[in-house]
């Protein structure tokens, strides 16, 4: 609904609000459906896409206000939804936002990718400016293209000047009025605003930053597979820039629903959204834990590892110093149960293999893993009721399992116990390796012997 009549306001309308007890500043506001995603997977997606939001929120001391419901559900459905949710928001007696100064609007398929990113709100207040949107000003004020901005990721001074801005675009929320501005009445409220800053520009062009000096929300498939873990640069610069983006967004992937609604987007590209998504947001998410000394093991996994040098890093080793420094991992027939003989019949003075049958399997059979490390330490001297405590010694200590090289789970297992093990793999030629298998399984399998 339109805004009552105001009174006289300040230059360029900006009434800001009086710094909270916590001094912040800024309110992040993002929203997502009611109900349950149509996938399991999505559901996750839209989880994390929520924890980068509030983790980014919680380094700058940002209020937020995550919202699930349709403020307006009659008439201001799916991506109107944030219009009036602002508005409300914005009401200058309203108890959540007493003391932030500006709203920054994160759609849920959003996410933050450079998390030490801040924008600069200094400038904002120099400048007058009100509302801080990516877009181009060719393209909104002269040629109504509703591309021409995004609406995805904004930011929006808590003032007066934005409420009446939000009522204007409500306003064009009316069936009839979207048929008459365009798009056969299918228009949402991206093409909604154009339209306001288009036709109104005069009222609203003076207090817009169209802001492209950094990216603000950057279009998902072009920076696909081009972060690079703990660096600051991309790998492959994206429109000839480099930079980390501060937002991505994955606009068109429908990660909640699985698919698209008109039948156009295949599974397939569901697939290659969801992985460039999690690459994104780990990426992200590295930064958020590099402060507590941890990283991901890899860009598609959620499993993490201490980073060296950090206090967990540490005590990491202190526990597993009594575990293998090395792992042979394969393959089958291709002489590991030579070279474990030969270890364990000291061949080499400075190394010693475990204890009792050849392989333990210990990262590869489940059964095996889920006994625990200290069961897995005790195989090679059977001393220690507790993880890094052993006979002292400067022998290095191996293990010798083949199953490892091509079991699923056994890389990511043996990575996260032990990350600083050297692999070993022993290989042979495949039509030989191939010939001896066989008689292998024909002996054991077949005629029992």
């Amino acid at each position: 609904p339109p805004p009552a009549p105001l009174g006289a306001l300040p230059a360029g309308g900006a009434m800001p609000a009086p710094r909270g007890p916590s001094g912040a500043r800024v309110m992040m506001v993002t929203a997502n459906q009611p109900l349950p995603c149509t996938t399991r997977r999505g559901d996750w997606i839209m989880e994390l896409a929520l924890r980068n939001k509030l983790m980014y929120a919680t380094l700058h001391d940002y209020k937020t206000w995550w919202s699930t419901e349709l403020v307006s559900a009659w008439d201001l459905e799916a991506a109107w939804n944030k219009i009036p949710l602002l508005y409300v928001l914005m009401h200058p007696e309203s108890p959540v936002t007493q003391g932030v100064e500006w709203l920054l609007w994160m759609d849920d398929d959003a996410i933050f990718t450079d998390m030490n990113f801040t924008m600069p709100l200094e400038q904002y207040d120099r400048d007058g400016i009100n509302l801080v949107i990516w877009g181009d000003p060719q393209r909104v004020y002269r040629a109504n293209d509703i591309q021409g901005l995004n609406t995805g990721v904004f930011l929006l001074r808590k003032c007066e000047w934005s409420r009446q801005l939000m009522a204007e675009v409500a306003a064009l929320a009316t069936p009839s009025i979207r048929r008459q501005i365009g798009n056969k009445g299918r228009i949402a409220e991206q093409g909604a605003l154009t339209w306001v800053l288009h036709s109104q520009a005069e009222r609203w062009k003076d207090r817009v930053q169209l802001e492209r000096n950094f990216t603000l929300n950057g279009n998902w498939m072009d920076y696909a597979k081009k972060w690079v873990p703990g660096k600051p640069k991309l790998a492959l610069p994206v429109w000839g820039n480099d930079a980390i983006p501060f937002v991505v967004q994955y606009a068109g992937c429908q990660m909640c629903r699985g698919h698209s609604e008109n039948g156009s987007w295949h599974d397939g590209g569901v697939r290659k959204c969801q992985n460039a998504f999690i690459e994104a947001y780990t990426f992200g998410d590295d930064q958020v834990l590099s402060l507590l000394g941890l990283r991901h093991l890899t860009m598609d996994t959620h499993l993490v590892r201490a980073s060296a040098g950090s206090e967990l890093y540490q005590r990491h080793q202190r526990m597993t110093r009594c575990l293998p420094s090395f792992l042979v991992i394969g393959t089958q027939k291709g002489g590991t149960s030579s070279f474990h003989f030969l270890l364990k019949s000291g061949w080499h003075d400075a190394v010693r293999v475990n204890s009792g049958e050849k392989e333990i399997h210990y990262f590869s059979w489940d059964d095996q893993f889920r006994q625990g490390p200290l069961t897995y330490q005790q195989r090679f001297d059977g001393s220690g009721d507790r993880l890094g405590e052993c006979a002292e010694e400067t022998k290095l200590r191996g293990e010798v399992s083949a199953t490892y090289l091509d079991y699923p789970k056994a890389a990511e297992r043996a990575a996260m116990l032990l990350p600083s093990a050297r692999i070993v793999v022993l290989l042979r030629e495949p039509v030989a390796r191939l010939v001896s298998s066989f008689n292998m399984k024909w002996q054991g399998e077949i005629c029992g012997k």
